[in-house]
């Protein structure tokens, strides 16, 4: 038995320790993933997070790669793609000026298996990039990866932003929600080295189906002094 918050051993030990192959060891940290019970961080493998299975959907986020790593272990459907002028509520979040025209793509975020929806995502894209996104909906890899891949274009930070709402008719019907159903907004502002915003996506939850942890640790800080 591993203890919350110690990192597991890497898919080659696992396959020493337990006799098994290694599709069997990704297959079985993958759903131990979409349990709730482990995280994974880039670059330094997989943590334990909880000793049982939790309800819905658990994200911890601990820095942009593992921001990034949340689009890897989803998947887009993607169901509609457009050019919108954005109103002014849209461009305070997106901190851009109404009027300008942006990139629109919507759709529901599954989990790789392709069980229940996630939530249902509307992503708007400065539309300069445009000319370099015209496959969006058949994208192998998550749209901000394709901006950096494409353009050389950096995202430097996300700011996040999660509030209660009422689910709007549409998007919880996407869901299979009914409208009334109280939801979750994750609103995400990925910006570029210039401070500017590059892409902001709006993720709607069931709030049932989606619970948001982060550990906060104690730094280095200067004892008070009479």
């Amino acid at each position: 038995m591993y203890p919350i918050g110690m990192s597991l051993p890497t898919e080659a030990e696992l396959c020493a320790e337990f006799s098994v192959s290694r599709f069997t060891a990704r297959e079985a940290l993958r759903r131990l993933v979409e349990s709730g019970m482990i995280g994974r961080r880039k670059g330094a493998g997989s943590y334990v997070m909880a000793t049982s299975p939790q309800i819905g959907y658990l994200q911890s986020l601990r820095s942009l790669s593992e921001l990034f790593q949340y689009a890897l272990d989803t998947r887009f459907a993607i169901s509609r793609v457009r050019t919108v002028r954005i109103d002014p509520a849209t461009g305070e979040a997106l901190a851009v000026e109404p009027g300008s025209r942006w990139m629109c793509v919507e759709g529901v975020r599954l989990s790789q298996d392709g069980g229940a929806p996630i939530c249902f995502t509307r992503v708007f894209i400065h539309n300069r990039f445009a000319p370099v996104l015209e496959d969006v909906r058949v994208l192998q890899m998550p749209i901000y990866a394709a901006i950096e891949q494409r353009t050389g274009e950096i995202i430097a930070e996300a700011v996040q932003e999660i509030r209660a709402v009422g689910m709007p008719a549409e998007i919880a019907a996407a869901i299979g929600k009914p409208s009334d159903n109280p939801g979750l907004l994750v609103s995400r502002r990925y910006i570029g080295r210039d401070g500017a915003t590059l892409l902001c996506s709006f993720n709607w939850h069931p709030a049932e189906r989606f619970r948001y942890t982060t550990r906060i640790r104690r730094g280095t800080f200067n004892a008070l002094r009479p």
